[in-house]
């Protein structure tokens, strides 16, 4: 019961952010990264960019993405779920930051079967 009312409390909005090791960027959004100013472009860039960089950008999980972030002294943005984003920059060493605003929104539900004391 416990579990199914933290997921029924609110619609989570699943979003990806890039995080960079810096207190200040010089970044302000993914259209800076990218350097292009339509959003499709931006993200088709990126994707070329990604896809084909070597050594390869791609990593296994959050903790190593971060982990990178901190190595790469401010040459590697980590892109992973907001809320993710927002938790591992409140772990210390507090030495990460999201840069500028989520790159797109989803809403999630919760089905429960007709009737049920759940909803």
């Amino acid at each position: 019961m416990m579990m199914m009312m933290m997921i029924v409390t609110a619609s989570i909005s699943a979003t990806v952010s890039a995080t960079v090791a810096a207190t200040i960027s010089p970044y302000s959004s993914c259209d800076c990264l990218s350097l292009q100013t339509s959003t499709i472009q931006t993200y088709e860039r990126m994707w070329a960019f990604m896809s084909t960089a070597e050594p390869k950008v791609f990593v296994g999980g959050n903790e190593e993405g971060v982990d990178k972030v901190r190595a790469e002294n401010g040459k590697y943005a980590f892109l992973a779920e907001s809320t993710t984003i927002d938790y591992m920059n409140q772990q210390p060493p507090c030495d990460t930051m999201k840069v500028g605003s989520n790159l797109d929104s989803k809403g999630y539900g919760v089905a429960t079967p007709l009737g049920s004391d759940l909803r």
